[in-house]
């Protein structure tokens, strides 16, 4: 079928190798656009010491995330271990206080084969006790 602004598609204004370029482009954009947004696994040990803190983790880009959500009616101090290959390990210390959430953040320096991410908690009150 053919709209009334539209021309046929014949032998006089029929170009292969505009319609060629266009394909080209679109799929180098599609796999620059990929490549931008590629996965990786992400291996969580989590220690939360009888404690019911919740532990999740994700990325965005370069960046790993790990979602903490401290459902205690405790304060809580986790310690966070990113571990990226031959990258020198990454740590984060955070307070949660009691039902609270946070998200810790590690920006990766080098292309992510595989992430290792350990994080131990413990109760904040009873760490403060022990160390006076």
């Amino acid at each position: 079928m053919i709209w009334p602004n539209q021309t046929p598609l014949t032998k006089k204004n029929h170009k292969p190798a505009t319609y060629f370029i266009a394909c080209f482009f679109s799929c180098i954009g599609l796999h620059s656009q990929s490549a931008v947004a590629l996965e990786f696994p992400i291996m969580l040990k989590s220690d939360t010491s009888d404690l019911h803190i919740n532990v999740d983790t994700g990325q965005a880009g370069q960046q790993a995330l790990v979602y903490l959500d401290n459902q205690e009616a405790v304060s809580a101090s986790c310690k966070i271990i990113f571990t990226n290959g031959p990258e020198l390990p990454i740590e984060r210390r955070v307070t949660l206080t009691a039902n609270s959430k946070q998200i810790v953040k590690a920006t990766l320096k080098r292309d992510v084969v595989k992430l290792k991410v350990d994080v131990t908690c413990t109760n904040a009150e009873e760490s403060t006790n022990t160390a006076n």
